[in-house]
């Protein structure tokens, strides 16, 4: 099949230096349409119908301009075939007057976000958060011009200390995460690098907003373990244009649990070379704070043997161990909470991970269904007893939901942004109960609205009123505002349901372009028909 045409991008070179980019730019097209053309009796002469696309296809282009005005050169401009999720389907590269053009563009919904280094992303709308991108509708064989404005940032910085107030940087890796009013494809804007915490870090530019500087080390580790045993994070809020704040990171470390797990060896030769055993930490709550899976390989006699540090907060903690292999499982502090003391690694001994207690077999649980609002989410047992008795609980950001105990969950405003896990608890007889957790390992997007169409009623004379209607969208119970248009650009003061034809309408064509939001929703946009007024 063929696929639809794209812009055709070349650097000119030697005898084509004194060709004029518009000259080039037509001698492209022409090339283009001769090659389609060719294709197109190709697929006649061999029996195959050429794709049809209804009223042909359609182009978009306009103008980058820096946040000075002038033009953005080498900037680079993506379109995204909406719904997109947030993640785009072509690129390309401004020209030296800032110029840009996607061509071959079947009808349907799309949208253009800008870039350029030293800039911040610039969305179709003008916002630099993707989720409140403007997205346009794009008719049969239609041109549509759409320009952007690059936008100037802010520069986060500030410096890595140790838990005892010295320059940190050993094993120091450094992340940037958020803005939290608009979270991007994946949980990190600025993705974990290896950083020199001796010199003062530096992120940016970024738009303004909430944003989380993570620092994590590895360095008092022990072998075992597989968590970065310091970290540190703070909040920097970004407004106007600058980071209110210059954070300094402490290092958290040396306060919390240590202690030693022992497996009792197999009879004969069944002995394996090591056993893991996962380790979960929660607060007196209940609250998930850390999880790990740790080693058991050092041979003390007829046992198994590994050891575990745990750097954690000031606090109360219950420690649960559970062996990987589904045998019995261990609970320290499960009565009323183990407490850690400030600035010293609480020894908690050695603890053995089996026993009488019959332990139920351990299935396993995943999440399946896509990550955005409004769609459902299921969790799907894999492994467990037939007559198994299974419970359901799904949580957000570790929290419990309320009234959300079944195997599906349809997602909501309120969990937008955040992540979502589902714990599974087994019982069967006298077996002692197991649990399961599993998590999306993304937070959850904004929904996508669809379906909406613009019309308008009314007589297109000088002095009549025209209405604004729209209908169709999905899901229903969405907020609509009305801009009517001339020629395609906005009228002043013209953001009613209706509209009033002016004197200086005669002789042109208005049209309304309806933009709907809903709460955990992306804003969406359609624009009806335009009317010639006489």
């Amino acid at each position: 099949m063929l696929s639809r045409p794209r812009e055709i991008l070349f650097t000119t070179f030697g005898g084509l230096d004194g060709m004029s980019k518009k000259r080039i730019s037509l001698a492209v097209a022409g090339l283009r349409a001769a090659l389609i053309a060719v294709l197109g009796l190709a697929f006649v002469a061999s029996g195959f119908a050429a794709p049809a696309v209804a009223g042909g296809y359609g182009s978009i282009l306009g103008t980058v301009t820096l946040p000075q005005g002038g033009s953005a050169a080498n900037a680079q401009v993506c379109l995204f075939t909406e719904p997109s999720g947030g993640w785009s389907s072509e690129c390309t590269s401004t020209d030296a007057s800032g110029g840009f053009q996607f061509a071959g563009l079947a009808p349907g919904s799309y949208s253009l976000s800008a870039s350029a280094d030293g800039y911040v992303t610039s969305y179709l709308g003008g916002s630099p958060y993707l989720k409140d991108r403007l997205v346009v509708e794009l008719g049969g064989g239609a041109s549509l011009h759409q320009d952007l404005q690059l936008r100037a940032g802010a520069t986060i910085t500030g410096k890595v200390l140790d838990s005892a107030g010295r320059p940190f940087g050993y094993d120091l890796t450094l992340s940037l995460r958020g803005p939290a009013e608009d979270p991007r494809p994946g949980s990190e804007l600025q993705p974990g690098t290896p950083a020199d915490g001796r010199r003062p870090y530096r992120f940016g530019p970024v738009p303004d907003g909430t944003y989380r500087v993570v620092a994590e080390s590895t360095v008092t580790c022990t072998p075992q373990q597989v968590d970065p045993c310091q970290w540190a994070e703070t909040t920097v809020v970004v407004a106007g244009g600058r980071a209110v704040t210059a954070p300094t990171l402490r290092l958290i470390g040396g306060t919390g649990f240590s202690g030693t797990v022992s497996f009792p060896a197999a009879v004969g030769p069944d002995q394996p070379p090591s056993r893991l055993y996962q380790l979960d930490v929660y607060t007196r709550a209940g609250v998930l704070v850390r999880s790990g899976v740790y080693e058991a390989s050092t041979v003390r006699g007829t046992a198994l043997r590994g050891s575990y540090q745990l750097h954690l907060k000031p606090g109360r903690y219950q420690l649960r161990f559970t062996p990987v292999d589904g045998s019995a499982s261990y609970c320290l502090g499960c009565a009323g909470g183990m407490t850690t003391t400030t600035g010293r690694l609480r020894n908690l001994g050695t603890i053995t991970l089996a026993g009488p207690v019959k332990a139920l077999s351990t299935g396993g649980v995943r999440i399946v269904g896509t990550p955005t609002v409004g769609q459902t989410l299921t969790a799907v047992t894999t492994g467990w007893p037939v007559s198994a008795r299974l419970q359901y609980q799904w949580y957000r950001n570790g929290h419990r939901i309320r009234g959300a105990q079944q195997a599906t969950r349809v997602l909501t405003a309120g969990d937008l942004h955040r992540r979502i896990s589902v714990r599974v608890r087994a019982s069967l007889d006298r077996a002692r109960s197991a649990q399961v957790v599993a998590g999306l390992s993304t937070r959850i997007r904004s929904g996508q609205l669809s379906g909406g169409t613009a019309t308008i009623t009314g007589s297109p004379m000088v002095g009549q009123r025209l209405v604004a209607g729209s209908t169709g969208w999905q899901p229903a119970g969405v907020r609509l505002h009305y801009y009517w248009l001339r020629d395609g650009r906005t009228i002043r003061r013209a953001t009613g349901r209706s509209y009033q034809v002016r004197a200086a309408d005669l002789g042109h064509q208005v049209s309304v372009r309806v933009t709907a939001e809903k709460a955990g929703y992306r804003s969406s946009m359609v624009i009806s028909t335009a009317l010639t007024i006489n």
